[in-house]
């Protein structure tokens, strides 16, 4: 279930940079139907929400502008705030990834210092998990 968000709903420490460490992330082709071949690669996952509603950032190489983001329930615990980022397509995340074009999305638990996340490939009806990881918020 998704509910969409409006600023009074949401805390002030929600906005502003986030940002993982260097994290492994897995980028999956199919070259024929229901052929899989898995590519690792590394990268840095930087967020800034914004007051607006929506996400700018970059997944280690590509990055997204004015993505929007909804609240969600639950994903990561009920004392948290989840949030869901539709990043739309982006492009080649580390040298040698070889989906030069993919849609992603990133799911975030929210709390004032740190956010567990997970990055995935939602392409069509795809939900294909590319890396978990933390994000630290910045000081700003």
């Amino acid at each position: 279930m998704v509910i969409s968000c409006s600023k009074k709903e949401l805390p002030d420490y929600i906005y502003g940079e986030w940002t993982s460490e260097e994290i492994e992330i897995t980028v999956r082709l199919e070259p024929n139907p229901g052929q899989f071949e898995f590519f690792d690669g590394k990268g840095v996952v930087t967020l800034t929400i914004n007051q607006d509603q929506t996400v700018d950032g970059h997944i280690g190489r590509a990055n997204f502008e004015n993505a929007p983001f909804t609240k969600t329930l639950g994903k990561f615990g009920s004392d948290q705030i989840d949030i869901r980022i539709k990043c739309g397509y982006i492009s080649e995340i580390f040298i040698g990834d070889p989906v030069s074009r993919k849609e992603v999305e990133i799911f975030m638990g929210l709390n004032e210092e740190s956010s567990d996340a997970d990055l995935r490939y939602s392409e069509g009806m795809a939900n294909f998990p590319m890396a978990s990881f933390e994000l630290t918020k910045r000081d700003q």
